[in-house]
């Protein structure tokens, strides 16, 4: 099983790739968020919401909502951090809550990455081409850029996997209650 103190102890012994781990749990979702403005401008892929002012807020609530509810169950569960439970854990960023369950920021970055990514998979699966590839590779490497994002969290002393794992499903379910009920509408 892996443990957060094994995890600091290998990240310590090699400079760069702690470098890299804490600019990913710093700056990962701005990271994010400036590659995926960059996507929409170069492939123009959602130009539906630069005249729809309706379904550009839509869109922020869509991805706003799942961290707001993971912050808010944060105070309901009040669950310590691993550096506060484990002194064999460091914490190697600044942290804005005392909490750690569910992630917050694992539940942004899933709502954000996932429901992006899903219509450009489901796209190529039922039009695969060559002209759409491009497309596929976005999607996966924002994928896998989403993932280290939320799991360089843990090995900064952060989180616990499972503070990952809630927020990932918070940040996948949620969205997916809130189309459910405007469709119900």
């Amino acid at each position: 099983m892996f443990s957060i103190p094994k995890i600091q102890q290998t990240l310590l012994k090699y400079p760069t790739f702690k470098d890299l781990t804490v600019i990913s749990a710093r700056y990962g979702i701005t990271l994010l968020l400036f590659v995926f403005l960059i996507y929409i401008q170069i492939w123009n892929e959602i130009s539906y919401m630069k005249d729809d002012i309706p379904a550009l807020l839509f869109a922020l609530l869509f991805i706003l909502l799942p961290w707001t509810v993971a912050f808010s169950l944060k105070y309901f569960f009040k669950q310590k951090r691993p550096y506060q439970i484990n002194s064999g854990v460091k914490l190697l960023i600044p942290v804005k809550s005392r909490y750690s369950f569910p992630s917050g920021h694992s539940a942004f970055v899933a709502s954000l990455v996932f429901w992006v990514s899903l219509p450009i998979l489901i796209d190529f699966y039922m039009n695969p081409s060559w002209h759409s590839l491009p497309h596929l590779v976005f999607s996966i490497a924002f994928l896998l850029l989403g993932t280290v994002v939320t799991f360089s969290r843990v090995f900064v002393g952060a989180h616990f996997f499972r503070d990952i794992f809630a927020g990932w499903l918070i940040g996948l379910f949620v969205p997916y209650l809130l189309i459910i009920i405007v469709k119900m509408m």
